[in-house]
Parts: structure tokens; C-alpha cells; sequence
């Protein structure tokens, strides 16, 4: 039978400290990985990059007028706005057409970059906006 005290002052008692240490440094890198994605995304597409490719996937819509001829968008701009279901980023973009015409349309851009508009007058749909991989 092994005595208590030899136990406790065997040479394996010195490798538990650095064995706390080191679960403890794994558990804090791995949770810090989470904001690396975040991070990286931000300096690989600054902040503005995002809010000009929304505008100009709206802008590449025409008007939804009736007939063949629907007016080129000349202007567009966008506001990030609070809101969106989960996975997804709420804008309010309005956008002035060729005739004069300004409407205003509620984006939802999702997680895999996509974006849908709606307006009383139609929809828009496009491809792609940049967005944080996970």
C-alpha cells in the first residue's frame, strides 16, 4: 500500500500545475478563435465594402415599371439598419431612377451573400454581397 505523503511528493506532483495551465490556455485560444473570423473579415473587407456592394446590387435593377423600357438606376444609397432574422442584415437603400423616380427598398442580405429588396412597386434579387465565413 502506498503511502500518502510519498504520493504527494513523488515527481508527478510538480506536472500538475502545468498540466491546469496548459487546459486552461487551450480553453482560452479556442474561445478566442471565434472572434479571429471576425476580425479577419474586417481587414480583408473594410467596413465601406460591404455597404457599396449593396448599393450597387440595387442599383443594377431597373425600375419596376410595366413595358420593355424600365429606366437605369443613376444613384443608390444605403444604411445598415437594426433588425434582419437570424443569419441575415437588414438595409434600407433608396435609389433614384433615370426617370426621376426614387424608391425606397427594405434588403435583407444573407449569411452566403445573396440579398432580396422589396418595394411596393416589386422585388429585387441578387448576388453577392461580402459576408463573415464561419
Amino acid at each position: 500500500m502506498m503511502n500518502t505523503a510519498a504520493a504527494i511528493n513523488s515527481p508527478n506532483r510538480a506536472l500538475v500545475p502545468v498540466l491546469i495551465v496548459g487546459v486552461v490556455a487551450a480553453i482560452v485560444t479556442l474561445g478566442e478563435s471565434e472572434s479571429d473570423t471576425a476580425f479577419l473579415f474586417a481587414q480583408q473587407h473594410p467596413p465601406g465594402e460591404r455597404k457599396r456592394a449593396v448599393e450597387r446590387l440595387i442599383a443594377a435593377a431597373p425600375e419596376p415599371v410595366p413595358g420593355s423600357r424600365r429606366p437605369a438606376a443613376v444613384r443608390s444609397t444605403c444604411r445598415q439598419t437594426a433588425g434582419g432574422s437570424l443569419g441575415t442584415s437588414s438595409w434600407s437603400c433608396a435609389v433614384r431612377y433615370r426617370s426621376g423616380h426614387v424608391l425606397r427598398y427594405a434588403v435583407e442580405v444573407r449569411r452566403n451573400g445573396s440579398l432580396t429588396g422589396a418595394t411596393k412597386n416589386g422585388e429585387v434579387t441578387g448576388c453577392c454581397v461580402p459576408t463573415v465565413k464561419d
